[in-house]
């Protein structure tokens, strides 16, 4: 019953200096913000809608490392979960809005090519998703780069 109050101190404190450091930003109950603060920027107006998970890295397992950054006018919908846990962390751009319960993660495997880490090679990417959300014409460009089946 006390670590329960005590998380919820915790996550209140970390929402009211979110809101106090960033005051456009609306933040619902249920949202939860894991790792080191210092490794979160956003935009003007972002609001994080209930029952979102965000990770910001800065923990030993992810080597210290990671980072969340949101562009101005951005909606992160209810039940989204993102993990921004690599070196090259994660940025979205302006008015970005998904759908509930998107899951976005910084990668932590070699994509490019085929040889297979072991735990300590892992290679924590950067994910970008560029200004606005997911649209057909992006779609064409993932295709055409080899990123998605046609």
């Amino acid at each position: 019953m006390i670590g329960m109050f005590l998380s919820f101190l915790r996550l209140s404190c970390t929402k009211a200096r979110i809101c106090r450091q960033y005051p456009t930003t609306k933040i619902e109950p249920g949202v939860v913000i894991k790792g080191n603060l210092a490794n979160l920027k956003l935009g003007k107006h972002v609001q994080f809608l209930s029952g979102v998970v965000l990770h910001l890295g800065g923990m030993k397992w992810c080597k210290n490392a990671g980072y969340i950054e949101f562009g101005d006018h951005s909606l992160i919908s209810p039940n989204t979960v993102i993990y921004g846990c690599g070196p090259g962390g994660i940025r979205i751009g302006m008015r970005f809005d998904c759908g509930p319960g998107v899951g976005i993660f910084s990668s932590r495997a070699d994509y490019v090519s085929d040889r297979v880490t072991t735990y300590d090679e892992i290679i924590l990417q950067t994910k970008n998703l560029k200004k606005y959300s997911w649209n057909e014409s992006l779609r064409e460009t993932y295709i055409k780069k080899g990123y998605l089946d046609p």
